[in-house]
């Protein structure tokens, strides 16, 4: 803010239409009592603008200093640091720096009140916000104001400087998601249906140290841990061979994902855990791609690039739910013409399509070759309270008895048709979509 700006606040304007419009009436009805009431009441607004010209008029605030993360990552602190100047000005001085929801101050004050008498002032703001929904969300403008003593008025000062509104933006906890090291102290077994990681073979890394088998190359003798061996027993360098598991994340960011209460929605798990999927599998070497189906549908390949992977997390940063419902075969069609090797395809979906359209994908991405898990979110975790009132606690009960009705029904499909399926709420979303990747990969401890 530049300039000078006289505002009327909310009690000022009820002064005035009340003064205005006993006036009206008093003309119109004569009565003394009225004509001073409404006379005094003018009078007072009169006194508070000529309080605040006396006060204001030669006060600006520079803004020194302005330290205000750019990026911050869901429900983590963001610290905000200002050094300001205020020049001039007598009387009671508001400073704020604005933050919006879903910004809350979680330690410090980002306002202050100060008592000028002309002389000039250094400040300082200090205070911690914290995140609660990802998205880009504007910290700032800095407001200085004199208040009217009776609080009808308010001078708005200018400020000066250094910018003081920025944009932060918020980004998902899957950046720092720990990635769980695969042991490589013994072999590991392919599970059923053939995704096999580690296993002993041709190749450059050290697996394990293990006893001399007939037929074992000579050239792959360990001969100082030979030597060491008390039994004189030839022991032999287990190296290991890579196997690549080709890993497909679909993200199913339909109508009802936007179900949920407070600053929990299913949309912002989803996100949350295709993101750490995504990430967990790049660092365990594996190949990765992304399906996005909605009113915005995005493919990105199978590979391992890099630069690929950051367009993916980009992506699923900005993602939003639209309204409908997605066809399910979609899924099929897509990763049929566009997938040619057999993949893990990992559907974060809540499949409101009902029971057919999921027997059809699952059957549909198994006659591919592919292996389908559905991570399908617990929509009765993520209900709101019922407004008070006997009629509301029963279609809230009626509407939970329907929903758990609908995921046993999706339970039994897609078991039945030789499908897998996890359930996640809001607490453990990343945990179960990691435990589902883990399983697949043959994990052994």
């Amino acid at each position: 803010m530049s300039i000078y700006k006289l505002e009327f606040t909310s009690r000022g304007w009820i002064l005035i239409v009340t003064g205005v419009l006993l006036y009206l009436l008093s003309l119109m009805m004569w009565r003394i009592e009225i004509i001073a009431y409404s006379t005094l009441l003018l009078s007072l607004l009169v006194t508070d603008i000529a309080y605040l010209l006396r006060c204001g008029m030669k006060c600006y605030v520079s803004l020194l200093e302005c330290k205000i993360p750019r990026r911050v990552i869901v429900n983590s602190v963001g610290n905000v640091n200002l050094k300001l100047k205020v020049v001039g000005g007598n009387g009671i001085l508001h400073i704020k720096h604005n933050v919006r929801y879903p910004l809350r101050i979680t330690n410090g004050n980002n306002d202050i009140v100060v008592f000028k008498r002309g002389e000039d002032l250094n400040l300082k703001l200090n205070y911690d916000f914290k995140p609660y929904c990802r998205g880009e969300h504007k910290v700032g403008p800095l407001l200085a104001y004199f208040e009217s003593p009776f609080r009808t008025l308010r001078l708005n000062v200018p400020v000066r400087g250094v910018k003081s509104e920025v944009v932060v933006d918020v980004v998902p906890q899957f950046y720092t998601i720990p990635v769980k090291p695969v042991s490589t102290g013994r072999r590991i077994i392919a599970p059923p249906g053939g995704h096999p990681i580690r296993r002993e073979g041709s190749g450059v890394e050290f697996l394990h140290i293990r006893p001399y088998s007939i037929g074992d190359d000579y050239k792959r003798i360990a001969w100082k841990a030979t030597a060491k061996n008390p039994r004189l027993e030839p022991l032999m360098k287990a190296v290991q061979s890579e196997v690549q598991l080709n890993v497909i994340v679909v993200v199913d960011a339909c109508e009802p994902t936007l179900l949920g209460y407070d600053d929990v929605r299913i949309l912002d798990d989803i996100v949350e855990a295709a993101g750490a999927l995504l990430i967990t599998a790049y660092k365990l070497g594996d190949r990765i791609g992304l399906l996005v189906l909605g009113g915005k549908r995005l493919f990105i390949p199978l590979s391992r690039r890099d630069d690929l992977l950051i367009v993916a997390l980009k992506e699923l940063e900005t993602l939003w739910a639209t309204f409908g419902t997605t066809d399910l075969y979609d899924i099929v069609y897509v990763i049929g013409r566009r997938v040619s090797k057999r993949s893990v395809i990992l559907i974060f979906s809540t499949l409101s399509g009902g029971l057919k359209a999921v027997q059809n994908l699952i059957v549909g991405l198994r006659r591919l070759g592919h292996i389908p898990i559905i991570l399908l979110p617990e929509t009765i975790r993520y209900s709101p309270k019922p407004l008070d009132g006997e009629g509301f606690k029963r279609v809230h009960e009626a509407v939970i008895a329907y929903e758990q009705y609908r995921i046993r029904g999706l339970i039994k499909t897609i078991l039945a048709n030789g499908g897998s399926i996890e359930l996640f709420n809001h607490q453990n979303a990343v945990e179960k979509a990691l435990q589902a990747y883990y399983s697949v990969r043959g994990r052994v401890e």
